[in-house]
């Protein structure tokens, strides 16, 4: 939630706030990669140097993210 009202805010200008929200949901959550992205798509509207750290940090956890959240497997397997 805290990481699609950063998006938002981006997206609708507000820039530097939208960078806020971000930033906190990566401290609150640092393995999302939501997050993460959301952090870099801020930045680099910005034209910040640490967007690309941002997408690769972003991809990097992607690409261990389950598919499917774990708290949706039955619990009798």
């Amino acid at each position: 939630m805290i990481t699609r009202t950063g998006r938002l805010l981006v997206r609708t200008g507000r820039v530097h706030l939208g960078e806020k929200v971000l930033r906190d949901a990566v401290q609150a959550h640092s393995t999302s990669h939501e997050a993460w992205s959301g952090l870099g798509e801020a930045l680099q509207s910005r034209g910040s140097s640490q967007a690309p750290d941002c997408f690769l940090t972003a991809l990097e956890l992607e690409a261990s993210c389950p598919i499917r959240p774990f708290t949706i497997i039955p619990r009798e397997l």
